[in-house]
């Protein structure tokens, strides 16, 4: 899994990401990435929500950085960002799968890092 993998890089230096429950019953996801200097595009390509479903796990709602813009931002080395997904069940557990991405002239890099689970 990419999380026991060293996440510093040439582009890279740091990101984290946080799931919650919010009192209406909705889910929380945010997460925030350092980049060694200014990026053209910082942020999350994709996230993805996903329920547990026995003993895997299913998609079911996927953010998009063309669909939600506020996902990536531009000309900087810092980036955060969150989305809510109002759909969730009370009685189900859900976590969130996000596609980190920094890029700029010289090229790029990406992670795919998994939330805890709520």
């Amino acid at each position: 899994s990419t999380d026991i993998t060293p996440y510093a890089s040439k582009y890279i230096t740091s990101y984290d990401r946080y799931i919650w429950r919010n009192s209406n019953g909705s889910i929380g996801v945010e997460f925030d990435v350092t980049a060694t200097g200014t990026m053209d595009e910082i942020g999350a390509k994709q996230i993805t929500i996903q329920k547990k479903n026995g003993n895997s796990w299913e998609d079911v709602k996927t953010f998009t950085s063309s669909t939600t813009p506020s996902l990536m931002g531009k000309n900087t080395y810092y980036y955060t960002s969150s989305v809510t997904y109002s759909a969730a069940s009370s009685t189900s557990t859900y976590r969130a799968r996000i596609s980190i991405y920094v890029g700029n002239s010289s090229g790029s890099d990406s992670r795919i890092i998994t939330t805890t689970s709520v």
